[in-house]
């Protein structure tokens, strides 16, 4: 399920996403049609603040950015954290 998102990395793992931003509340869920994990941000798409939404989230567990995406909703983000550590924060904010 979620562990078909997440790549392991030198120093990391890379978590292929969905943002969905504008959303009427945070929240996280497993899209398994597209394999991905999807990310509800309240920030708006406009000047990186959707952007910074997701590394701040990501942040709290690792220092995080974001290597692909950027101006697109389908982002990979790099998070330094082990596997297991970032399979169990994802998990734990599941919606």
């Amino acid at each position: 399920m979620i562990e078909e998102a997440l790549t392991e990395a030198r120093g990391g793992v890379i978590v292929a996403m969905e943002a969905v931003p504008n959303s009427k509340g945070p929240g996280i869920s497993w899209d398994p049609w597209r394999q991905r994990v999807k990310l509800k941000i309240t920030a708006k798409a406009q000047k990186g603040k959707a952007n910074e939404a997701i590394v701040s989230f990501f942040s709290a567990l690792a220092p995080s950015e974001i290597v692909a995406g950027a101006r697109s909703r389908e982002k990979r983000v790099f998070v330094a954290a082990p596997y297991e550590k970032v399979l169990a924060y994802i998990q734990s904010h599941l919606s």
